[in-house]
């Protein structure tokens, strides 16, 4: 997931993709479809299939942090669109980051079920009034850390790594 920063000191942030792995996945193939299908000089399904295809590769969570404004608005970005309200942004006390285990289940029948395992690092920005928001996730504390780096340097705060 992405982290910017523009020079009116607003931090945006990609926290999390809007659907899951399936999705993307067949929103990937939609999009290989729409060249069939314009191969094929079937100019009807092919936008159908684009459509729906960017929808699943392109929809994102994010996270917004305007510093001037003091501000901040988590939003949906579907095709566009930033889908979500501004809400006050207050001082922030630190970035935690928390160890977190990730059940992922692969197979549809009782037979073919598998599970696994996963440890994964989530980020957190702590304000003096104990409430958070959700930054992000990665598969360890120190690739988080790098992904927040530029978070991290613009809001000059601590870090409280319990991932480790």
């Amino acid at each position: 997931m992405g982290v910017s920063i523009n020079t009116k000191d607003v931090i945006e942030i990609r926290t999390a993709h809007y659907f899951p792995i399936q999705l993307i996945t067949l929103g990937a193939g939609l999009i290989l479809g729409t060249v069939l299908l314009l191969f094929q000089e079937n100019y009807l399904l092919a936008p159908v299939f684009l459509l729906f295809g960017t929808i699943f590769l392109t929809t994102n969570h994010h996270l917004q942090i305007d510093l001037s404004a003091n501000t901040f608005r988590e939003y949906i970005w579907f095709l566009g669109f930033k889908i979500g309200k501004n809400k006050p942004f207050p001082t922030p006390s630190n970035i935690v980051i928390n160890p977190a285990n990730q059940e992922v289940t692969f197979g549809d029948l009782d037979f073919n079920r598998m599970h696994s395992n996963q440890r994964k690092a989530i980020g957190y920005l702590k304000f003096e009034y104990h409430e958070s928001i959700y930054l992000g996730e990665a598969d360890n504390s120190q690739e988080l850390l790098k992904r927040l780096e530029p978070t991290i340097r613009t809001l000059g705060i601590p870090v409280n790594n319990n991932a480790n």
